[in-house]
């Protein structure tokens, strides 16, 4: 036989129960707007990167040097290690 007050703590327990499972299916919504949100962002994200991307394309133009005049220009140019010491007297880091 169930008394007054062990009544009264079931009936509190399920009221806490119905509030807990009321706030899980809240949230489990709320996760669920902020997943879409996301996917959208990401999807306009993408979208502006591809457009940024094709307008950068339409201004580059790639060089049209051929191999031979590459190999010439080897000859007359600095080498490597003296264009970086160049660069760095020239912005004052002297080796």
């Amino acid at each position: 036989m169930a008394t007054s007050i062990e009544t009264k703590n079931a009936a509190d327990l399920d009221a806490q129960c119905r509030q807990w499972q009321s706030r899980c299916a809240e949230l489990t919504s709320e996760r669920d707007r902020l997943r879409a949100d996301l996917a959208k962002s990401q999807a306009e994200r993408e979208a502006y990167l591809h457009a940024v991307y094709a307008c950068l394309r339409k201004d580059y133009s790639a060089p049209t040097f051929t191999r031979d005049e590459v190999f010439a220009a080897i000859e007359h140019e600095p080498s490597l290690r003296d264009l970086i010491a160049e660069l760095k007297r020239e912005f004052g880091q002297e080796t």
